[in-house]
């Protein structure tokens, strides 16, 4: 979405496509869109400025908080330079295209991975507690709103089904994305130097199907043995 001098772009997911996030802000800086901040919403705000030929990295820094100046000091001497961050885990740099990739080997890249795999589904815990106790106000709700019966209709039972898999099982769902990524991409660590090669095999459309469809098995699963 365009708003006069400022494009606004949200990625898919920078947990599980950073390299197709990281090919879209190419092609946008060669549009004329160079990216200035990546909010809280996860929403990348860009401004027009004139077209540059770059390549962008999207890295996930899993250390300590002070010691993230020393981590940026070692991209900056590899040619990269820090654009922003989200969060003060993921970080955004951008560099010349002949700049050579940040990790040296596929071990190093695939440690990267797992422990940002390990941040995402420890950040989705923290939804559980929040969830059981919206589920538990809503089922005494319910019982002093008859026509909101979780099993007497429609708007109840999606409600019931909305507090479940939206926050108590979302633990449940970033496993699975994650067990999906696992299967689907894993090869990924062999394109450490050439994510781009990555980036144009990885299908949101049909990423999103599969695991619509494996949620919607969940969901039956659940509601059956209700």
């Amino acid at each position: 979405m365009k708003i006069k001098n400022t494009y606004f772009y949200m990625p898919y997911s920078i947990g599980f496509y950073p390299e197709k996030t990281a090919v879209r802000l190419e092609e946008l800086a060669a549009a004329g869109w160079q990216l200035k901040k990546f909010n809280n919403f996860g929403i990348c705000i860009l401004k027009k400025a004139l077209p540059e030929k770059v390549k962008y990295m999207i890295d996930f820094y899993p250390g300590k908080k002070q010691e993230i100046a020393e981590y940026l000091e070692l991209y900056q001497e590899a040619g990269w330079q820090k654009v922003t961050s989200y969060k003060r885990r993921y970080f955004f740099f951008k560099a010349p295209p002949e700049t050579p990739a940040s990790y040296s080997d596929e071990e190093t890249y695939q440690q990267r991975i797992m422990q940002e795999w390990r941040y995402l589904l420890k950040c989705s815990l923290w939804l559980v507690p929040i969830g059981l106790l919206a589920l538990l106000l809503w089922r005494k709700l319910t019982k002093h709103i008859g026509w909101l019966g979780s099993g007497m209709s429609f708007a109840g039972s999606f409600m019931d089904g909305l507090i479940t898999g939206g926050l108590v099982l979302y633990p449940v769902v970033v496993l699975m994305v994650i067990l999906y990524n696992t299967i689907i991409y894993r090869r990924r660590k062999k394109y450490y130097r050439q994510p781009e090669l990555l980036a144009r095999q990885q299908s949101l459309k049909k990423d999103t199907f599969w695991l619509m469809f494996l949620g919607a098995l969940l969901g039956l699963a659940l509601f059956r043995f209700r």
